[in-house]
């Protein structure tokens, strides 16, 4: 765990570009060829369904491969919006009735052949910690490459099409006190039946299902999504070797 500075009532954007810049050559391992660009500072969204980002290029043995859009979500964040589906259109699971709708409408991945993830860091507050568990931690712990986000869809097998969660993206929320490891997996892709998955798809931080005091104490969660749109894009083939998520029943 690295150190990291969020304001009271938000996120301090300024921390975050060098926080990314620490965690991005982990994927250079993971996946050689990979090149990332400069990191520009994170700006506010409020016209989206989450809080921050900033655009990063990439490159693969040297030529272009698209960019590495990086989001800041807070607790209630999420990737939907009203481009597919209009608010009370569809049916939502129980766990999901206080989210605000809008955020978490499944959007149609139309133009992407695969979607990357990749996991950059979680930011957690010590403060916000039982007293035992607090001693020599600074104020904010980054975890690196460690994320808890679900991926909705839309289950058509009932009577009415319903938004639940079909695949956990990251590790399981209990997984936070370590630091994990770069792994890049797909929210948008093909199984190897063929069957493609998570078109459409919404991303969600939701709390954890269970008490979990270290998960209540994280505040901001951080990662990458690249998409491929075509089969000329030189991490095409490359794409094909990353894992699909860790799917729901």
């Amino acid at each position: 765990m690295t150190v990291a500075s969020t304001a009271a009532s938000g996120i301090n954007l300024d921390t975050l570009p060098d926080l990314v810049n620490q965690m991005l050559p982990g994927y250079t391992t993971v996946e050689p060829g990979l090149e990332f660009g400069y990191v520009p500072l994170f700006v506010l969204t409020p016209d989206k369904s989450n809080t921050a980002r900033t655009i990063v290029p990439v490159r693969y043995n040297g030529l272009a491969a698209g960019d590495l859009v990086v989001i800041a979500f807070r607790p209630g964040d999420g990737t939907g919006d009203e481009s597919t589906y209009k608010v009370g259109q569809l049916a939502v699971h129980e766990d999901y009735k206080g989210a605000v709708q809008q955020k978490i409408l499944p959007r149609a991945k139309t133009g992407i052949i695969v979607e990357g993830f990749f996991p950059l860091f979680t930011i957690a507050q010590s403060s916000l910690l039982p007293p035992e568990d607090r001693h020599e931690l600074p104020k904010d712990l980054v975890i690196r490459y460690a994320v808890a986000l679900d991926e909705l869809v839309v289950d058509s097998s009932g009577t009415q099409p319903i938004i639940r969660k079909g695949f956990l993206l990251g590790s399981d929320a209990f997984a936070f006190r370590h630091n994990g490891m770069p792994a890049i997996s797909l929210t948008t892709g093909y199984l190897a039946n063929g069957e493609r998955f998570g078109d459409p798809h919404s991303i969600h931080y939701r709390r954890a299902d269970k008490p979990n005091y270290f998960w209540d104490a994280i505040q901001t969660q951080v990662c990458g999504f690249l998409a491929i749109k075509g089969k000329e894009n030189p991490l095409f083939n490359a794409a094909a070797r990353w894992a699909t998520p860790t799917p729901v029943s």
